[in-house]
Formats: structure tokens, sequence, C-alpha cells
């Protein structure tokens, strides 16, 4: 643990830390830094570090970058092939390391000659080295990248450092023995664990004033901040009636597409499926903005839409047949935009219809004339056409 300022000095050659304590095997500490992966394994008294590069980083391949405490070096790696292109000089102890959002320059503290040497990547040479508190340890770089926040664990404090000029633009102080450090997606707050105070300091990036501290369990080091899902949308459909459909007659159905997820569409085609039941039969589709084929009867867009708004709605009109049953469930699915399946069912009951009615009294007439015919017959002939008897 490091030791709080004021209170026991550093042993010689440096502060030790916690990540370099000799234990009884291997281990392994793991802090996310922004959009860099910070990974540290303890082997011995020779720490080595390493952060990823981004992938959208302007270096011609990918590398890593690692801290070598021992000797007072970054080996740098391209990940490709696995091996190891550069070897950079930097000060003295290197502990943490976090490379700049644009993949520009790796920062690097140096926690016995207590400053922070800044890498270019495109020649892996150090290009500055930044004075700043007692026995820097951890090392994270703002989302915009303007940025880097040093944790001093032999000063208590935190440097802030102006990456444009490279130079430290203010000091936090009231820390205790801070370690790692974590920067918020958005880049409004810092977290930084206190060692000694077993506690963790919430920093304000626009007033660089330590805002809340939260209590934590005894000797706290590492913090990752867990980065949000990305937005993304959610169709939703849903399908309505007005009372019960007749049969012989024709009725609607309203189909409605709203997106209730957190982003837009994704300009990708979106498709309305209806399944018809048996007994209903599509009469015509009509909606603003849609394209539609009556025969499947299906449905399709591919503009984008808001989180929260809806599509203009679908008019499905529907026949009923004289034959349909007394109650069917119609079933529709929206598919596309980015978005996963959603389906909708709506139950419907069927009345009997006018139309439907009188065919069917027709019918019945019809049949019953036609028994009576083949009743009364004699040798072959209908009763109409048999001999009149007095």
């Amino acid at each position: 643990m490091i030791p709080h300022a004021g209170k026991q000095p550093w042993p010689q050659g440096g502060p030790v830390s916690d990540r370099s304590r000799p234990g009884p095997g291997p281990g392994i500490v793991r802090l996310v830094i922004g959009a860099v992966a910070v990974l540290a394994m303890l082997a011995g008294l020779s720490l080595p570090v390493l952060a990823a590069a981004p992938a959208q980083a302007a270096a011609p391949t990918p590398n890593a970058y690692v801290t070598n405490q021992g000797s007072n070096t970054v080996s740098v790696i391209d990940t490709v092939t696995n091996t190891v292109t550069a070897t950079v000089p930097v000060g003295g102890r290197p502990i943490g390391v976090a490379v700049t959002p644009d993949g520009t320059h790796v920062y690097v503290p140096n926690s016995t000659s207590n400053d922070v040497s800044v890498i270019d990547t495109a020649t892996n040479t150090v290009t500055a080295t930044i004075p700043v508190g007692g026995g820097p340890f951890g090392v994270a770089v703002t989302p915009d990248g303007a940025h880097a926040y040093v944790t001093n664990g032999g000063s208590s404090t935190v440097s802030v450092i102006d990456t444009t000029i490279n130079t430290v633009t203010a000091t936090i102080t009231g820390l205790a023995s801070p370690k790692d450090v974590a920067i918020t997606p958005d880049g409004t707050h810092v977290y930084v664990p206190n060692s000694t105070s077993n506690d963790v300091s919430v920093i304000d990036t626009t007033s660089n004033t330590v805002t809340a501290t939260v209590p934590a369990g005894l000797g706290p080091s590492g913090v990752a901040i867990g980065t949000p899902p990305p937005p993304s949308p959610s169709l939703t459909v849903t399908k309505t009636h007005q009372g019960a459909f007749a049969r012989g007659e024709k009725n609607t159905y309203s189909i409605t597409v709203t997106n209730n997820g957190t982003g837009p569409t994704d300009g990708t085609t979106v498709t309305v499926t209806d399944t018809l039941p048996t007994g209903l039969t599509a009469a015509s589709l009509s909606g603003t903005g849609w394209t539609w084929t009556l025969a499947t009867p299906t449905c399709t867009r591919s503009d984008t839409l808001a989180p929260g708004a809806s599509y203009p709605t679908i008019t499905l009109t529907v026949k009923a047949s004289c034959r349909a049953p007394k109650q069917v469930t119609n079933t529709v699915t929206v598919t596309g935009g980015g978005s996963t399946p959603d389906t909708a069912t709506d139950t419907t009951t069927i009345k009997r219809g006018r139309h439907c009615e009188k065919q069917h009294h027709h019918n019945s007439r019809h049949d019953k004339k036609h028994r009576l015919d083949e009743l009364d017959t004699s040798h072959g002939a209908p009763r109409s056409q048999q001999p009149h008897h007095d």
C-alpha cells in the first residue's frame, strides 16, 4: 500500500505499489480507462502494465504498450504479428499507461521520477516529460482527448494535464494515497480509489474539484466504469379493430408501428406482415408512405423512425366469409430497421351478417322445394307434371 504523504517516507528506490508486492503467486488486475483496457500482471517485483491502443488509432498497425517497472521502459507490441517492434526508454519505475482516443500519444506515469512521459505513437519516442506530484501511479485520458488525469500516491493528489500543451493545469488535493483512475464515458466525472481512507473520490471535470466521497472496502485499488450499450431501435407493432365483424361484409384493422428504443431505425427496410386467419381475406391496404402487396398482405418502408415516434397507421380492410368461425385471431409481425422482430395478435368476434342471412334463406327455400319435387314424383316425373285425378 502506498504510504500517505507526510506520514511515511517512500522507501529507497521509490514507491512500491500493491501490484509489485510479492505474493503467493501470479495474479491479474484489470483497469478499463475510457476506451483503453489496461492490464496489470503481478510477476515478482518487475511489473509490466499493458494498454491497447483503440481501434481508431492513427498508427499504421494497432499496437499494445507495456510499461516495464524493472527496466524503466515501454515495450511496443505489434498486435498483428505479436512481436515487440520498439522499446522506449521512459522515467523511473513506470506503472500506469493510457492511450489517447485518437491513438496518437501514450501517457506513462513514472512513480520514482515523479513525472509523466508522453510517447508519440508515430515515432515511438518520448516527445515530452511532464512533472507531476509525488509517486504518480494511474492515468486516464478524457474521451475527447483534451485532458489526462494522473493519480499521485505519494502526494495524495491528482494532476490534470492539458494534452494540447502537455502541462499540468490543475492539482486536486484532499485524496489519500490514490491509485487507479477511471473517467465516465461522457467525460464529466473522474473516479479515484483512495487506498488508505478506504473510499472513492468523485471529481467533477468542469471544476476539477472533489464533489463526492463514496465509502468502499479496505484498501481500494482498481476502478472500472461500465460503458452503456449504444442507442438502438426497438420496434413494436399493435393491431386494433372496432366492434364485432359481420359475415359477408368488409371490416377494418388498424396497424401501428412504434419505435420504443433509445435510437432511430438504421434505414434498412421495415416490413409489416399480416397473417390472416381462416375466414378472412384481404380486400385493401393503405397507409401514408407505405408500399404494400395485398396478396401477402405486406407493407414496407425504409425511412428512419426516431425514438418515441410512430409510422403512419396502416389500414387493412378484410372481408369475412359466410362460413367464418365465430371467433378468429389475426397476427401481425414487424421486422427490420435494425430492431428485433415484434408480433401482435388481435382476437376478433364474428357475427351473422345480413347478406349471408338472405343468401342462407334463399338457399333454404330452394333446397326445400327441390326435396318436395324429389318426394312427389311418379314414373320419374315431378309432381307438377303428374296427371290430375278428380
